[in-house]
């Protein structure tokens, strides 16, 4: 057991707060003290060239001020989690709503950490005017949604995700592309369409493409891998500004290859690009065991994820999809998942110490 971890547990344990699974109502001041005990992940990461971070919304972050702390403690910059997705911004044909990326701008703004935007374009999770509207009029809103939601954010943002996830090849079209109303409207130029127009609404964030399965070794993945790494090289040779790559990495047990992952990072520094780890998080509902089982299967993943991308100088940051398994996607599906580096109140994980101890034990220099 790690001196931090010791300390923490001591603490923790005189202020009466739970250690595993439980959600017991704990004062707001009790819960900040060991907070602000703990080392913070960015602090250890950034000595080796890298920055951690998390995503984060409204119910999170904003309304929950303790989860606040904790972010800000820990996080060297910020992604939101589906505040700026297209459904949420307009659900209502000609009816914008930025009441809740503005708070969350508002929040990233006080605590000065750098804010990613996540996502301008999407083929998934769209209102049904646009699914049904008409080739022409996706196109329109293709380009005035990115102009409104980029100016609006002008200077605020340092960062956006302009296209998530491109590939499903599933859908059977050629190059293994995801259908859905942009990619109907545009074929594939949707895409190159889009970090065009961002480009020239902001010349100062950086555009990222983001994408999910690169981490597995199977088929899909394979595909996906080889998709992007065309994609990556067209966009570059037609002018396109690509400054990075998200790489989600929801790592599902039994399904990923972190050697394989290595490999296609090291395959990405032929181009001119930053690489983000950009939606971490492990499903432990495919590990089995006690909770305390299980939650040393997720720490020795968490520490294997950091081991095998840390070292490479072209991964500039390693976010995870929320901080704590309070605000984890999973509980919409089961109760009390434990995918990430702090329990539901907000206490250190195995994950988190054996990640701190991980990237402490990596060498300051990069290759």
């Amino acid at each position: 057991m790690s001196l931090d971890r010791r300390l923490f547990l001591k603490g923790a344990l005189a202020l009466g707060l739970q250690t595993t699974q439980g959600c017991m109502a704990i004062g707001k001041h009790e819960r900040l003290e060991p907070i602000k005990k703990l080392v913070s992940i960015n602090n250890v990461l950034k000595e080796r060239g890298c920055l951690f971070g998390s995503s984060f919304d409204m119910a999170a972050a904003v309304r929950d001020p303790v989860y606040g702390e904790l972010i800000k403690h820990h996080c060297g910059v910020l992604t939101t989690d589906f505040s700026l997705k297209f459904a949420v911004l307009r659900n209502k044909e000609d009816y914008v709503d930025f009441s809740r990326s503005d708070k969350l701008v508002k929040f990233a703004n006080y605590a000065h950490l750098p804010l990613k935007g996540h996502t301008l374009i999407w083929n998934e999770w769209n209102p049904d005017w646009l699914i049904k509207s008409s080739s022409k009029k996706r196109r329109y809103w293709l380009e005035r949604h990115i102009v409104e939601v980029m100016g609006r954010y002008e200077g605020a943002m340092s960062s956006w995700d302009v296209v998530n996830e491109p590939f499903w090849p599933d859908h059977g079209y050629k190059g293994g592309y995801r259908s859905g109303p942009w990619f109907k409207a545009f074929g594939k130029s949707y895409i190159e369409r889009a970090f065009k127009v961002a480009a020239a609404v902001d010349q100062d964030a950086k555009l990222f493409l983001n994408e999910a399965w690169v981490e597995r070794d199977d088929a899909l993945g394979q595909r996906v891998r080889a998709g992007l790494l065309s994609l990556i090289e067209d966009l570059l040779a037609s002018g396109c500004r690509l400054d990075g790559v998200g790489l989600q990495c929801h790592l599902q047990p039994g399904k990923f290859n972190l050697a394989t992952l290595s490999r296609f990072i090291e395959e990405l520094k032929r181009f001119p690009i930053e690489v983000h780890i950009s939606e971490l998080d492990v499903n432990d509902h495919l590990l089995h065991g006690s909770v305390e089982q299980v939650d040393a299967q997720v720490a020795q993943i968490y520490s294997d994820l950091f081991r095998s991308v840390v070292p490479h100088d072209n991964v500039k940051s390693v976010i995870t999809w929320q901080l704590s398994d309070r605000y984890t996607y999973m509980k919409d599906t089961r109760a009390y998942p434990r995918p990430l580096l702090f329990d539901y109140n907000f206490n250190p994980k195995d994950a988190y110490f054996k990640t701190l101890d991980t990237i402490n034990a990596l060498s300051v220099g990069r290759f």
